[in-house]
């Protein structure tokens, strides 16, 4: 896409807002933090979007509240946005909540996000199964899912090529003990021994959302 990254958000020609639906709080943030560029978008040619759990939970809602959105997408087809920005610069608006995810996003290798410091992270697993009566995960992330280990290993070589000074790893997912390579039904524990062995140098650590194990 030839995209810059710039600090100062008034700077910008797309603003893109990644969103949480955990909690209440980072929900009204991101819908607050969208709304104080509605002006700024008529003074400029700007795409505004938003994507993540937010819009999977509320996405119509939006979409009729913030006329002024370009892109309003959920979690399903995130992989997507390329795709979607280049509809928007040709004067298209994008409005695309999925209810399930499609076979393609296994296929789907992910360009390394800049780590934090010598720690860089990748998402292994999606979704959970569980349901429980206090978590809104299952339903705005969908059912478990796992990547290939072809693409995980695929991913890492990228981040090792880009950033060479990582020595950390941390392997990401909702329910990430429940990983199961859906090309070779590799369990977690295999998936584990696999890429430490893959991985030459540092330390591998792996996380989900309560607990944060090390090899």
């Amino acid at each position: 896409l030839n995209l810059k990254e710039v600090k100062d958000p008034y700077q910008a020609d797309i603003i893109l807002v990644d969103t949480c639906t955990v909690r209440e709080k980072p929900e009204n943030k991101a819908l607050s933090f969208l709304g104080q560029f509605r002006k700024l978008k008529k003074e400029k040619n700007l795409i505004l979007g938003i994507f993540g759990c937010v819009p999977q939970r509320i996405g119509k809602k939006i979409y009729e509240q913030m006329p002024y959105i370009d892109i309003v997408i959920g979690t399903f087809n995130y992989y997507l946005l390329p795709y979607y920005l280049e509809k928007v610069k040709k004067g298209k608006r994008v409005f695309e909540i999925w209810n399930n995810y499609k076979e393609e996003e296994n296929k789907v290798s992910f360009y390394p996000s800049p780590p934090k410091g010598p720690i860089s992270y990748i998402t292994i697993q999606i979704g959970c199964n569980r349901f429980c009566s206090y978590c809104i995960v299952p339903f705005v992330r969908g059912r478990e899912r796992s990547k290939p280990i072809s693409l995980i290993l695929k991913e890492i070589d990228k981040t090792l090529e880009k950033y060479p000074f990582i020595k950390e790893i941390q392997l990401l997912g909702q329910n990430i003990d429940f990983y199961k390579c859906p090309e070779t039904k590799m369990s977690f524990e295999n998936a584990l021994e696999e890429i430490s062995n893959y991985v030459l140098k540092g330390i591998l650590q792996f996380e989900n959302l309560w607990e944060v194990f090390a090899l």
